[in-house]
């Protein structure tokens, strides 16, 4: 919604992260060699995605961490070491639910292949990705 994208800009106005980076505060062993980069559309996606692989570690699982974490082709690429094989369905279906969230706010989406491929919703699909510094 647009307060919680007003929220995101001003918190980049001041050097803070922005979009998905603020996960790696959050999830400081799942991305200790890697920041998550995309739209803050994906956020709440990607949060419960890292919650259920870090509680999994907690409990005594594997510790994934991340290899990468963006945007490719208008979709949430996402690339683990050390992530046990029963995880990787999880970490699959969240790659593929990412094609029908905009990664502008969260609202249900589409791909838009166009100039650069990206998901988004109809009211966002003209947004340039301002969190990726265009």
């Amino acid at each position: 919604d647009e307060v919680r994208l007003r929220i995101i800009r001003s918190l980049k106005g001041r050097g803070k992260p922005a979009g998905l980076e603020s996960l790696r505060e959050k999830y400081p062993l799942i991305f200790s060699h890697a920041s998550p980069k995309g739209g803050p559309g994906w956020l709440d996606l990607l949060d419960k995605l890292c919650g259920q692989l870090q509680a999994h570690a907690d409990a005594g699982g594997q510790q994934p961490r991340a290899l990468c974490a963006r945007e490719e082709w208008g979709r949430l690429d996402l690339r683990f070491v050390d992530l046990d094989p029963q995880l990787e369905s999880l970490v699959a279906a969240a790659g593929t639910k990412s094609l029908s969230i905009c990664d502008v706010c969260g609202a249900p989406g589409q791909p838009v292949p166009e100039l650069w491929h990206r998901t988004r919703c109809e009211q966002h699909r003209d947004t340039r990705p301002w969190w990726s510094g265009w």
